[in-house]
Formats: structure tokens, sequence, C-alpha cells
């Protein structure tokens, strides 16, 4: 079961959420599944009681945030990722040393895949692109796709080039550590397998075209390169730091000069780093006003526009960590995570560490630090993997079978039933959400084909497994109105009214529904949710100019 489990965790990273949701559920359903079964029959599970006591507290602020959300149905799955994190940090933990060099270099092998197919991408697909697709099919597929053609940055398995540049920034920085480990202890063989890795790696992570990531992976590789020279005087060591900084630096240079003018150009609007600026004033204006309890996980993109700086462009993520949970989970869950960080940081450097350690360390820290001005933590393609690199940082205690240090069987029982609990309602959960979605998009693919009265069976029959999901009944508010085009319909109103209600700061809600007040003259009721939509959206010009 644990072999099953680390191929699992292995081929997760194929799985884009944003492109392939119900994939992304089935694969977290065969986790838990693996998960309960795994804890269930293995009699040698590493446990303390700090592993209790986490996920007791994690589910407890959880259920809190839930209550206190926006829109209880975002959050609810948000929290649901985070259980499934606490799954995988705990199932790497409870493995041996072994087994976790086993995931590891699963992980590694399939991010060599990945770069592969952005090495590709780059030299190959986007030429097949230019050459076989027109502008105008390109921006059809959304404005960003012909961006990321123009600046030539690849996005692998993954839905942006930033995304990819994430997970890439820990997986090189991993193979690093094996890299430098092998040439350490000076085995020639597998010191030029993983180089070969290794630059394989650090090409797909270039070909982002990320700078920040770029950056950071540079410096980490310098501060490795310590490890590797410790041998030496402190001066040549610094020396040959330099040497290997200024080497990365210009390969750097090099594979990022054609994106210099989008980053150093300050009068381009688009221009990453003042968006960034505008996102993150966004988010300290929200978090004032929801300082104590935040807004809900999964619910910054809801209530943003209401804070939108007018330079700014439409996001639902804050593109910094930080700023989001604390925006997202308040004060309270702000500082439960910042407890958790800094007590792995200083329980980490206080203990003697390896090089391998170091690289983990470093990979780790790397991820965090890039997130200072991505998201890529909240997607789980690249999420998951700061979760393993963290856990095989606390070493493994004795088995459980020492009385001693577990506190007996009761401790045992008691232990495995809270996981095999969080388990067992995360494939209850996940199950109605899967049902839900297959018969969602069978309503929208209906819906496509002008077949309303299929369309509008199968949303009633997705509400039955989803009835807190506002998204279904603007569906059927939509669906509705079609129906009923030359006649004012109540019902259209009923739905609109309902997915209101389940998700009241939404901007666009209210100004849908004023549109169709207005399609049949009735002014009056349709200024009145105008205003509403504008009053959570004051920036938005379409909604002034109609």
């Amino acid at each position: 079961m644990s072999d099953l489990i680390i191929f699992l965790l292995a081929i997760r990273v194929f799985i884009c959420e944003k492109v392939w949701p119900i994939a992304g559920i089935f694969w977290d359903i065969c986790f838990c599944v693996c998960f309960a079964l795994y804890a269930i029959l293995d009699s040698k599970i590493i446990i303390n009681r700090k592993i209790v006591f986490y996920p007791l507290v994690l589910s407890c602020f959880l259920l809190i945030n839930i209550l206190f959300s926006l829109n209880a149905y975002n959050t609810q799955n948000e929290a649901l990722k985070f259980l499934i994190y606490l799954l995988i940090f705990t199932y790497v933990y409870w493995q041996s040393l072994e087994k976790r060099k086993i995931l590891l270099s699963a992980i590694i092998f399939t991010g060599a895949l990945i770069s592969v197919r952005a090495v590709y991408q780059y030299f190959t697909g986007m030429a097949y692109i230019n050459q076989h697709y027109s502008y105008a099919q390109i921006i059809n597929q959304g404005f960003y796709a012909w961006e990321m053609l123009k600046q030539r940055r690849v996005i692998s398995w993954f839905f942006a080039p930033n995304l990819l540049a994430g997970y890439l920034l820990m997986i090189a920085l991993l193979c690093g550590g094996y890299l430098f480990k092998s040439y350490q202890k000076k085995q020639i063989k597998q010191s030029i397998f993983f180089l070969i890795i290794f630059l394989l790696l650090s090409s797909g992570l270039f070909l982002t075209r990320s700078i920040g990531a770029s950056l950071i992976f540079i410096f980490a590789i310098c501060f490795l390169s310590g490890d590797l020279l410790k041998v030496a005087d402190k001066k040549s060591v610094i020396k040959q730091r330099i040497i290997i900084g200024v080497l990365l630096l210009l390969v750097f240079g090099v594979m990022l000069a054609p994106r210099a003018k989008y980053f150093l150009d300050l009068n381009n609007p688009q221009n990453s780093l003042l968006q960034r600026l505008a996102y993150w004033q966004s988010s300290v204006k929200l978090i004032q006003e929801n300082l104590l309890t935040g807004i809900g996980l999964g619910n910054f993109g809801i209530i943003y526009p209401c804070f939108k700086q007018p330079q700014a462009n439409e996001t639902i993520y804050a593109h910094n960590l930080f700023l989001q949970l604390w925006a997202e989970t308040g004060t309270i869950g702000f500082f439960f995570f910042l407890f958790f960080l800094v007590y792995f940081v200083i329980r980490r450097l206080k203990q003697p560490r390896d090089l391998m350690e170091n690289s983990l360390i470093v990979a780790s820290l790397g991820f965090l630090v890039y997130n200072l001005v991505d998201y890529s933590f909240f997607i789980s393609q690249a999420g998951y993997i700061w979760i393993i690199l963290t856990a095989c940082l606390f070493k493994p205690k004795l088995d459980l079978s020492s009385e001693k240090n577990n506190g007996g069987g009761t401790a045992v029982f008691f232990a495995k039933s809270v996981y095999i609990l969080i388990s067992g309602l995360i494939i209850f959960y996940l199950s109605l959400e899967y049902k839900s979605q297959i018969l969602l998009d069978e309503a929208y693919l209906s819906m496509e084909n002008k077949k309303v009265n299929s369309a509008i069976a199968q949303a009633n029959k997705a509400l039955n497994f989803r009835k807190n999901n506002d998204a279904i009944y603007y569906f059927l508010a939509v669906c509705y109105s079609w129906q009923t085009k030359e006649i004012f319909s109540p019902q259209v109103v009923e739905y609109y009214h309902k997915a209101i209600s389940l998700n009241p700061k939404y901007a666009f809600y209210y100004y849908y529904l004023s549109k169709y007040y207005f399609s049949f003259q009735m002014y009056a009721e349709g200024a009145v949710y105008k205003l509403k939509a504008l009053s959570f959206y004051p920036g938005n010009k379409k909604f002034a100019a109609e």
C-alpha cells in the first residue's frame, strides 16, 4: 500500500486541476482511500503526541473558518485541500528514511518528465502553434495565451509559467542536493546522471522566464555550493561561490533578456511588479476590514474587486502567500501558519544537517520566498511538493511498537482513529463533489448544444449533491432565462437570488440580474441591482457604462 501511495504522489503533478477538475477530485479520493487502508493495515506507523494534536487543531480552525466564510462552498473545498495536505504530511512523516528516498527519487523523475515537455514546447510546440493556428484562434483562448507565446514562456502540464517555475524551483534544488552529495562522495556515475537531470530541470525553470524563481534558484545554488566546498578555506569558498553565481547569472541573463522589457518598463500598466504592488495594496485594505476571522479560504477573488486599484488586473490571488492567508483566514489562521513555520525553521536550524537536508531546507524555504510574489502554494500541483519536502525534514522517531515512546496501544488506536475519520469525511465529501461536477459538466455540454431542458435536468440533479454551490443556481438562472426568452420569469429571479444568498458579495450576480430586469424594461428594479454590483466592484467600467 505504501508503494501505491508513493506512485500516486509521484503522478499528481500531471493533473492540472484548473483544466481537469474531475481528475483532481478522483486523485484526492484515491489517495484518501489508500491512506486510510495504510493506517488500518500497517502495524509499524511512526507516531507521537503532536501528530494527533495538529490535525485536531487544524480541523477545529478550518471549521471556524467555514462558519465565518463569505462563501461556504469555496471554503469547504479549500479546507479539504489543506486536510489532504495534512494527510500527505502525516504519511511522509510515518515513513522510514529508505521510503522517503524512494519518494524523493520518484518526484525528481517526474520533474524531469515535466521539464522534457517544457523544453519540447519551447523548441517545437510553440513553432507548431504559430504555424497552424491564427492569431484569432489563439487569442480566443485568452489574452495570456498570446502573451505566453509572444514571450516564449513554457507551461508544460501547468496552467501558467509561474506555477511551473515554483514547482521546478523545488525539484531542481532537491536534485542539486543529490548531485552535490554524489560528487562529494566521488560517485562518478551517479554524479553524471544527476548532473543531466539537474541541467534538464534548470533549463525548464529558466524557460519559464520567471525572474523571481530564477533569482532564488541562483542564490540557493550558491548557498548549497558552500557545503560542497567546505573542505577549502573560507576565502576559497567565497571565491568559488562568486564564480558559480556569476556563471548562473550569465545564463539567467541570456534566458530572460527577451522578457526584460516587460519587467523593467515601469510605464507599462501591465508591468508585473506594478501589478503585484497593486494586488498587495488591495490585500492590506482587505485584511484591515476582516482582521480577526478573515473572509474564508478560497474567497479572495470574490471580494477583491471591492478593493481593486484602478490600474490593477482582475485576480483571484493576492500573489503573496502570507497576505492571502491573512486575508482569508484572519489573524488567528495567519499566526497559526506562522507559528508552524517558525517552529519548523528553528527546530531544523538547531540540529546538525548533512548536504541533502540542507537542500531540502533550501528548496522548502525557497518556495516560500518565491510565494511572496506568486500563488503556487495554493495550487495542488506545486503545493503538495512543498508539503512532502517539509515533512521529510522531520526525522522519524521509533515505530509505535515501543510502548515507552508512544503511550501504548490506546494512544495508537486513538491516533489512527483520528486520521481514518478525517480520511473518511474527505472521501464522503469528495464523492458528492465528484457526482455533482460530472452532472454539471453534462449540463454545460447540453447547454452548448442548446438542449436547455436537458441542461436544467442535469443541473437540478447536481444540486442534490451540492445545495450550497452558488454557481449551479446561477447556471439554472441562465437556463431558465434562455427557455423563457420573450416572457419575464420570476423563476429566473428566484435562482439569481439563491445564488446571491450563497455568495452575497459577488458583484457579477447583481450585474447579470440587473441586465435581466433591463431586458424587460423594468428599469427601477434593474437600477437597484446595478448599484449593488457597482458597490462591490466600483471600478468596473462595464457596469458603469450600461
